[in-house]
C-alpha cells in the first residue's frame, strides 16, 4: 500500500495525524472503534474563533454557547494518540534533497526526523517528527460505512496497529530522493515479526517535496508530526463553522454539510428525522 502527500514550503511545523485508508471491508466483532479517513488536529490548544460578522451582544452569547458545544464535541470525538517509541540503528546525519535538508537528529536518546529549507521566512523547520515517538504507524482494519441522504457514518474497527518503529537505514538515490527504511511492530509482536516500511522524499522543484510511504502489509497508514502552539491551520475544504481548525478532527470526505452541524438543539432534532443529516462542525460538501 502507498500513501502520498506533499509538503508545501512556506508553513510552520504542524502537529496532526494524517490517516490514509484504502480498505472497504464489512465490519467484524472485536477491535477498536473510531471514525476512519480523517486529519486529527486535536492535540493542539483550544483557541477562540473569529466571528465572520460584527457581533452584537446577543450574537456573541449565542456564538459562545455554540462554540463551546462544538469544542466539547470535538474533544469527545478525538482519538487519543497511543504511547509509541522510535529507535534507530543510524547515526545522526543530514542529506540535501533538492533545496531541502532532511536530517536524522537526536535529542538526548530520542531520535527524530527534521525537514528544513534555507529560504523559509519563519526560520523554523518545515516538518519535525515527534521526539522519540513512532511517526509512521500501520495496521489492519475493517470499515462499517453507512449513509443517509448524502451524510456518511464511517466506523473503523482496528484489528492490528503498530506502536514501535525502528529506522534501519537512510540513503540517497540517484535521482536525489531520500529513502528512509525500517520496521514497525505491535506491542505484542517480537522484532522478528516486524513489518517493513519505506518513506521516500522526492524534490519537486525548489519549493515542494513529494512524500511516499510504502509498507509490507496492512491496509491503513498514519503519519504524525509536531506542531507549535501558535500555529493556525486553515483550509481543508469549504469549512463553515471554524476558520482556524487547530484542535479539530477533520474528515477527509465530501458529503452533505448538515443542518445544525453540532448545534445542541438543532442537530439532534434533524437526526431524529434523518439519521446523520445533522452533520458536524467540520462536515463539508466542497
Amino acid at each position: 500500500m502507498s500513501f502520498m502527500s506533499s509538503i508545501l514550503n512556506w508553513c510552520n511545523p504542524s502537529q496532526y495525524s494524517l490517516f490514509s485508508t484504502t480498505s472497504h471491508q464489512p465490519p467484524t466483532h472485536g477491535g477498536v472503534d473510531r471514525p476512519a479517513a480523517h486529519i486529527d488536529l486535536s492535540a493542539a490548544n483550544e483557541e477562540e474563533r473569529t466571528p465572520l460578522v460584527a457581533p452584537t451582544a446577543e450574537r456573541m452569547d449565542r456564538q459562545t454557547t455554540q462554540a463551546n458545544h462544538l469544542s466539547r464535541s470535538a474533544r469527545v470525538a478525538a482519538r487519543p494518540l497511543p504511547t509509541s517509541t522510535l529507535s534507530t540503528r543510524c547515526a545522526p546525519a543530514a542529506f540535501k534533497c533538492g533545496a531541502f535538508t532532511v536530517a536524522l537528529k537526536k535529542e538526548g536518546n530520542k531520535p527524530y526526523i527534521q525537514i528544513s529549507h534555507p529560504d523559509n521566512p519563519f526560520g523554523t523547520p518545515l516538518l519535525s517528527t515527534p521526539r522519540g515517538k513512532a511517526f509512521i504507524k500501520m495496521g489492519s482494519h475493517q470499515l462499517d460505512i453507512s449513509d443517509q441522504r448524502g451524510s456518511y457514518n464511517i466506523k473503523q474497527k482496528i484489528t492490528k496497529e503498530t506502536f514501535f518503529q525502528t529506522i534501519d537505514s537512510i540513503e540517497q538515490t540517484e535521482d536525489g530522493s531520500i529513502m528512509i527504511s525500517g520496521n514497525v511492530r505491535t506491542a505484542s509482536e517480537p522484532e522478528s515479526n516486524s513489518s517493513t516500511f519505506t518513506w521516500q522524499l522526492t524534490p519537486k522543484g525548489e519549493k515542494e517535496l513529494a512524500m511516499t510511504i510504502e509498507h509490507s502489509e496492512g491496509d491503513f497508514t498514519e503519519f504524525e508530526f509536531d506542531s507549535n502552539a501558535q500555529e493556525k491551520l486553515f483550509g481543508f475544504g469549504e469549512q463553515l463553522s471554524h476558520i482556524d481548525l487547530k484542535g479539530q478532527k477533520v474528515p477527509i470526505l465530501v458529503q452533505e454539510q448538515g443542518i445544525g452541524r453540532g448545534h445542541p438543539i438543532v442537530t439532534p432534532m434533524v437526526n431524529l428525522v434523518s439519521s446523520g443529516s445533522g452533520g458536524t462542525s467540520t462536515s463539508t460538501n466542497y
